[in-house]
C-alpha cells in the first residue's frame, strides 16, 4: 500500500512523495484520487517525489500514467522525480520514459517549471 504525503516546494509547486509500493489493490487508487485532489485546488504543477516507491507493477504503472493524463487534461503538468532503478527501469521497458516526464531529483523537476515559465 502506497503513502503518501503531500508538501508545497514552492508557492505554485506541489510535491508528492509516494513510498512504498504502487501495485494492484484498491489501495493504489490513493495515488491518483491525490492528483485528483490537487487538480480541484487549482495546482497544476505537481511533481511525483518516487525515492522511497520500492515496487511498481502493471496497474501502478497505469496509475502513474492517467494521473499524467487527468494533470495534462487540466492543463497541468505532472513530473515524476528520483526514481529508483527498479521502477526507472520498469517504466524505461513500457517506452514510458519517451512521454512522462522523469528528472532525477525534485529539485531538477522544480526548476523545469520556473525555467518553463520564467516571468510567472
Amino acid at each position: 500500500m502506497p503513502e503518501i504525503q503531500q508538501s508545497e516546494f514552492a508557492p505554485d509547486v506541489m510535491v508528492v512523495a509516494v513510498s512504498g509500493q504502487i501495485v494492484l489493490g484498491r489501495e493504489c487508487q490513493k495515488v491518483e484520487w491525490a492528483i485528483e485532489a490537487l487538480i480541484r485546488e487549482g495546482k497544476r504543477k505537481v511533481i511525483l517525489d518516487l525515492a522511497n516507491l520500492t515496487h511498481v507493477d502493471s496497474t501502478g504503472v497505469g496509475i502513474i500514467v492517467t494521473a499524467c493524463g487527468k494533470m495534462a487534461a487540466a492543463e497541468g503538468e505532472l513530473r515524476l522525480a528520483a526514481l529508483q532503478p527498479r521502477i526507472a527501469e520498469v517504466l524505461r521497458i513500457a517506452k514510458l520514459d519517451r512521454i512522462l516526464a522523469v528528472f532525477p531529483t525534485v529539485d531538477a523537476a522544480a526548476e523545469t517549471f520556473a525555467a518553463d515559465h520564467p516571468h510567472a
